[in-house]
């Protein structure tokens, strides 16, 4: 999506994302899943995959981690980033590291949660990292105390796939306003070369 100032606006999510609507969380996670493990394995080389934080792809991991997709993937081709991270211990339980090593998880897809105050990575509202362009990476503040490193616009942008994974009624009125092109929202000055996707429960699509 684009920068806010004027004269830089650009059109929300470039190209328009295909927008893919579930039943309900389970249902969610298993048809992002599949959709991650079907890329996967039609790359027959390196994989790079760019991680998201949040609760929402704790069960996406799950599902890829374990085989419930019975699908077997080639691990050994998989690298892995992470989109933001906490500065706390890697074992600690607020650690994005610690919840995508658990189902032995393993940046041609970036899959991305939606947060209800639209940010994504740790891009929040209001913070200067939503005008970095240059670094890729770079400091910032959310909504607790600790200290975070994310990854900025452009790490996304130049990813293949941007997967947005929303799930939930309380996401639903950030979600019709990102669509909406609400250029005052982290998520919707994101613009990418590639593919959007936006996987959605019921419960989070707009009525």
């Amino acid at each position: 999506m684009a920068g806010a100032r004027a004269g830089r606006a650009r059109a929300l999510m470039t190209p328009a994302p295909i927008i893919d609507v579930l039943e309900g969380a389970e249902a969610l996670a298993l048809q992002v899943a599949r959709f991650v493990a079907a890329r996967i394995s039609n790359v027959p080389a390196r994989f790079s995959l760019s991680l998201s934080g949040g609760t929402t792809p704790n069960r996406i991991y799950e599902l890829l981690g374990t085989g419930d997709l019975g699908v077997s993937l080639d691990w050994r081709k998989l690298y892995l980033f992470w989109g933001d991270e906490r500065f706390v211990p890697m074992d600690h339980h607020d650690s994005n590291f610690r919840t995508a090593r658990k189902p032995s998880l393993l940046f041609d897809l970036t899959p991305l949660g939606l947060g209800e105050d639209s940010h994504i990575a740790s891009l929040f509202p209001g913070t200067k990292a939503l005008d970095e362009r240059n670094a890729w990476v770079t400091s910032t503040i959310g909504t607790k105390p600790e200290p975070r490193i994310s990854l900025t616009y452009p790490a996304p942008e130049s990813s293949g796939v941007i997967l947005f994974v929303v799930s939930g009624a309380k996401k639903r009125d950030i979600l019709a306003r990102v669509l909406a092109n609400d250029l005052t929202l982290p998520a919707s000055r994101l613009s990418s070369g590639g593919i959007i996707r936006v996987f959605a429960d019921r419960a989070a699509l707009p009525v």
